[in-house]
This record gives structure tokens, sequence and C-alpha cells, in this order.
């Protein structure tokens, strides 16, 4: 079959402008940025803990040694320290009345929460009301002045680094007070006369702690600090 005139120009033209399109492309680099696979990450580079030294500004460092604190971690509300951490946090549940709903038909039933549930809006309500508030909330808590050798160390990077374990908790560690309105089972705080058979109201804590200690840590230097890499972007 053959071409027209006006149809063998269009046809004509738009070769041209792929192949102009692909000269362009071409010589800008376009296809080897298109094929060109990922760059590997950076490669931390080992420095010593005792000093920090200045040409590493911006660099992802690597950093062997001691973490320590000037003041650990401390739930100043129930009076509990972790000494050897560099994080505490405190998970607190409480058991409660809650709803289910399914195509208009609700059912209510106890158990443990961590978040307070509202019982007024229960299609259902006598019989299946939760106190007003959470008596005690889940919170973090930071130690002060984190060092690993003579760098600052962000808190950030330590939860990234170390991550969060269980904290056990000790009958020793406990306040009078806190003894008196506490048990101590499978390593939580129960609140309540019976454990084991909880009633609308009772709490139920748990702690966690990134520890303290020997550790080596990957960090973008800043300064005197050791910072989360995930959050800049270290220098080549």
């Amino acid at each position: 079959m053959r071409l027209k005139g006006k149809e063998s120009m269009g046809l004509l033209t738009f070769v041209a402008v792929l192949v102009f399109a692909i000269v362009v492309i071409g010589n800008r680099g376009g296809w080897n940025r298109f094929l060109k696979m990922p760059e590997p990450a950076p490669v931390a580079t080992s420095v010593s803990s005792k000093t920090v030294d200045a040409e590493n500004e911006g660099r992802l460092v690597s950093v062997q040694g001691q973490i320590v604190t000037d003041h650990p971690p401390e739930d100043t509300e129930l009076g509990l320290v972790a000494k050897n951490a560099v994080v505490l946090a405190r998970d607190v549940e409480m058991y409660q009345w809650q709803e289910r709903c399914i195509e208009g038909v609700c059912t209510q039933r106890e158990g443990w929460s961590a978040e307070w549930i509202d019982s007024s809006r229960f299609s259902e309500q006598i019989g299946h009301r939760n106190p007003d508030r959470m008596p005690l909330e889940s919170k973090r808590f930071d130690a002060e002045g984190i060092h690993i050798g003579a760098f600052q160390l962000d808190i950030d990077l330590a939860i990234a680094e170390i991550g969060f374990v269980s904290r056990p908790i000790e009958a020793a560690e406990l306040s009078a007070n806190l003894a008196a309105s506490f048990s101590i089972s499978d390593n939580q705080l129960l609140s309540g006369n019976d454990p084991t058979h909880p009633v609308v109201g009772d709490l139920r804590v748990r702690y966690r702690e990134v520890p303290g200690g020997a550790a080596t840590l990957d960090g973008i230097q800043k300064s005197t600090r050791l910072t989360d890499p995930s959050a800049t972007h270290p220098t080549k």
C-alpha cells in the first residue's frame, strides 16, 4: 500500500522527531541515568571513640565504646530508675469494656486496651461503663547526657541501632506505695486484688528499655554529636 503525500510527510516528521529525541537524551546521559544501577550504601569509617576528628564532619562513622549517661532514665511517677539504659519506655494497658458492631448488631466484652475507650458511645451503656480516663498513661523517659567516648549520642540513633528490649521488674525496686498498689506477675505490674481475674479499671504496666554498655554504632558526625543517618545525607 502506498502512502499519500501528506501521510508520508507526517510519518517522516514523526521518525525525525523520535531520532532527535533519542540523540538528545543520549547526549545528556539520559540513557545512562536510566540504566545506571543504584549507588551502594556508603561504608562507615571506623574512628576512635576517644577523640572527635573534625576531618570526619558530616561523614558516616563507626564508633565502638561504652555508652554512659550523666543521668539514667527514670519513671518519676512510679519511682523506677533504669540505671544501665539510655531510654526507658512504660507501656500501660487498662482492663475495659469494648464494643464491637457488625451490621448493626453490637456486643460488649471486657479486655485489655492501651487506649482509653469512651463507653458513653456504646449502644448499650448499662453495666458497661469504663473509668473516665486512663489513670496512668504510656510514656517514654530519656536519659540525660548520653555519651559514647568523646561523642554525644543522639537518642534516635540509640533507638535505631540498639533497639528496645524487655526490662525486668524486681520487687526490690518498688516503693512501699507502689508495692501496696501493684503486684508483679509475668514481668509486669498488675493492679487490683486478683491479678488472675482482672476487673474493669485494673492496670497492666510493662517496661522496655534501650540498654547502654558496650556497643558499636554507625552514625553521622555533626560536631561532637553522633546522629541518626536515616535523618541526614552523609558526605561521601
